[in-house]
């Protein structure tokens, strides 16, 4: 497949709010200061003055229609649209990947944001989101069907067995393969191409190039990771048994991860891909062995789309920023990758511990379109972290640094991963998001 060659912004990063530095692990290490003590406010760019006040609120109040809220007319442009879907009450993580994709937009009034959330939070979501958006001009569409939900719920069979988390089990985790379900109850014309991703990433890149991509007529472009394989979640022996096992699916092909991921709509419907997907869940249900492990939407994915995808750049896709350890399998592979030894590791940070090291250390950071916050250590909820836990640690191009404390080792810079997340959020926005959590 074509690459994007489109040159991108640098990415920005933002001085992490000076309340949650016990909880990144500040006093881990001798971490050198902002070269500015002036914190930018998550609305504004790293040449303009800061803008200490909250985020303009936009005049049209939401209504419990979930009709569009307009912050500017896009008319006259190609919209992207980017998609996202959760009922979680804490609006932080969305509030962060909404600003981070219009901060680095090319043109910023070509988005519309599809919000698929509970029918009975989508008044309060919308009012949020609609007080905090920068005064950029973009689109926010929320989206609920009580009646689809009720039927994805229906389709979900949890096992203990399994290995999967039970939070796995909510409707929302299955909503991105109802996408056009979704939107089309809305009763406006579909959108031919839409742009998926978790909420909880930071967009580094401009999501424009996604919109572009030439899919090869593949459904789907998603981004293949082969530290994963398919034998981690597949039960390929069960898959025999019961007489699924396709010519060509193999153990050791490489996963393609559901976080992110473009869906050419017409391919999807036409192909009934959501339809492919139902029934590796009704084939899991009804297996009297766990069919699939670990996870509870991504095996499906994984059997629904094999070979029926479009290779996305591992740009896209820079994940596992929430993680606590790496591997010695990874630290080998990532002092060749750095071209660091141990000793200088160590001075970055990471610290052995048991047969793993601490905390985990993400090079793919730095040239990452998308960083992706999957794991344990999710930035805002620091407070939570488990006393003396070290922040994840990322590799990043030192000249967009100026509002982040930062480590120079061997000529490469490091930062916390948390602070490039803490950046997208200014602390009145904060605020505002967490008073109002109780009410979503």
């Amino acid at each position: 497949m074509r690459s994007e060659a489109a040159k991108l912004p640098e990415s920005s990063a933002n001085q992490s709010h000076s309340a949650k530095d016990a909880g990144l692990g500040l006093g881990s290490g001798a971490w050198m200061p902002p070269l500015t003590s002036s914190p930018f406010s998550a609305a504004t760019f790293p040449e303009e003055e800061p803008d200490t006040s909250l985020w303009q609120v936009a005049s049209a109040a939401p209504t419990a229609s979930a009709e569009p809220i307009k912050v500017g007319d896009t008319s006259t442009f190609d919209r992207v649209h980017i998609c996202f879907c959760s009922d979680d009450a804490d609006l932080r993580p969305l509030a962060v990947a909404i600003n981070s994709t219009m901060h680095h937009a090319s043109r910023s009034e070509q988005l519309l944001f599809h919000v698929v959330t509970a029918e009975d939070k989508v008044s309060a979501v919308a009012q949020k989101l609609k007080e905090i958006m920068p005064p950029l001009q973009a689109q926010l569409v929320m989206h609920s069907n009580a009646t689809l939900q009720a039927h994805i719920k229906s389709l979900i069979s949890y096992r203990k067995s399994s290995g999967a988390r039970k939070g796995l089990a909510s409707p929302f985790n299955f909503a991105p393969f109802y996408l056009e379900e979704f939107l089309a109850a809305k009763g406006s014309e579909m959108p031919s191409r839409l742009v998926y991703m978790d909420s909880d990433v930071v967009l580094q890149g401009d999501v424009a190039l996604l919109a572009k991509l030439d899919m090869e007529g593949h459904p789907v472009a998603a981004v293949e990771d082969c530290s994963q394989h398919f034998d981690l979640y597949i039960d390929f022996e069960e898959l025999s048994t019961l007489g699924l096992k396709r010519p060509g699916l193999e153990p050791a092909e490489c996963v393609f991860n559901r976080g992110v991921f473009v869906m050419d709509v017409r391919r999807w419907k036409k192909l009934q891909i959501t339809r492919e997907i139902e029934r590796w869940m009704a084939r899991y249900r009804e297996s009297k062995k766990d069919l699939y492990k670990f996870g509870l939407s991504q095996p499906p994915w994984l059997l629904a789309l094999h070979d029926r995808y479009s290779h996305l750049s591992e740009t896209w896709n820079c994940r596992g920023l929430g993680r606590e350890t790496l591997s010695q399998k990874e630290l080998k592979e990532l002092k060749a990758d750095l071209k660091m030894d141990f000793k200088a590791l160590q001075k970055a940070g990471l610290r052995p511990s048991g047969d793993q090291v601490r905390p985990y250390l993400a090079s793919c950071s730095a040239d990452a379109k998308l960083l992706h916050f999957n794991g344990k250590l999710k930035p805002w909820q620091a407070d939570k972290w488990a006393s003396g836990q070290r922040a994840p640690i990322c590799l990043a191009h030192g000249s967009a640094l100026r509002q982040l404390q930062r480590k120079e080792v061997a000529g490469k810079t490091f930062v916390r991963c948390a602070d490039l997340w803490s950046y997208f959020l200014s602390p009145q926005a904060e605020s505002l998001l967490l008073a109002g959590r109780a009410s979503t």
